[in-house]
């Protein structure tokens, strides 16, 4: 995909957009309206650990969120992400080494469909990625007369832009503690690649040859602040 300034517009306006109704919903509650005790809650997603122990000469990845009460069910969600990709090429015409490292981050709403901190919820994201990309040893193969030839070694920075659709669960654990998941269903906005060369990996979002693509984390998390008091006895007039 061609870098063009449309896709990057239309990252941000996903953004402003997310924000705006955001903001537009939590002007339409008073402080009357809270449910329970609310707080900032910060989680660790397991599976980048689990993954990258399970090839560290090849994955390091590390993920967090952030989610923050608004209004009634609604919360501003923050996930920052640090990304680090080596691979191997090799066949009968060519081989060489790849690097990709970088940050990412997701900014977006949830919308919990139950009542109190407990959550199965729907979403939204906005994703971006700057990182920078390496091939090097790159050997390609005439065949015939000419052998092989060593390629010149590429080194370049991309930024890469993602939409989401999400949904998942958080159960409280411990007064404070939580578990859960987070599905994804992904769209690529936008990436400043150029044409002779395809980036093969976007931190926090994947192989970039698809314009969609599907992703899942699982969180334990921790909500500073007081825990929620006990839900009153029902009273019946």
């Amino acid at each position: 995909m061609k870098p063009t300034s449309g896709s990057t517009f239309k990252g941000w306006m996903v953004l402003g957009l997310m924000l705006l109704t955001s903001v537009a919903t939590a002007q339409r509650y008073t402080k009357t309206d809270t449910l329970v005790s609310r707080g900032l809650r910060v989680g660790l997603d397991l599976y980048g650990p689990v993954y990258t122990y399970l090839r560290p000469e090849v994955v390091y990845q590390g993920e967090g969120s952030l989610d923050l009460w608004i209004a009634k069910k609604y919360y501003a969600v923050l996930e920052p992400g640090v990304f680090r990709y080596k691979y191997q090429f090799s066949n009968q015409l060519s081989s060489f080494d790849y690097l990709a490292r970088g940050y990412y981050g997701r900014l977006g709403v949830d919308v919990n469909l139950l009542q109190g901190e407990d959550m199965v919820y729907v979403g939204a994201r906005y994703g971006r990625a700057e990182y920078r990309e390496s091939f090097s040893n790159i050997i390609i193969d005439q065949s015939g007369y000419f052998g092989s030839v060593q390629g010149a070694p590429v080194d370049r920075r991309l930024v890469g832009h993602w939409a989401e659709i999400v949904g998942g669960v958080r159960v409280r654990l411990k007064p404070q503690v939580f578990i859960g998941f987070t599905g994804r269903f992904k769209f690529k906005i936008g990436l400043n690649e150029t044409e002779d060369l395809t980036t093969f990996q976007i931190p926090g979002y994947g192989v970039s040859d698809r314009p969609t693509r599907l992703g899942i984390n699982y969180y334990l998390l921790y909500k500073f602040g007081k825990a929620p008091a006990p839900a009153a006895p029902l009273k019946f007039p």
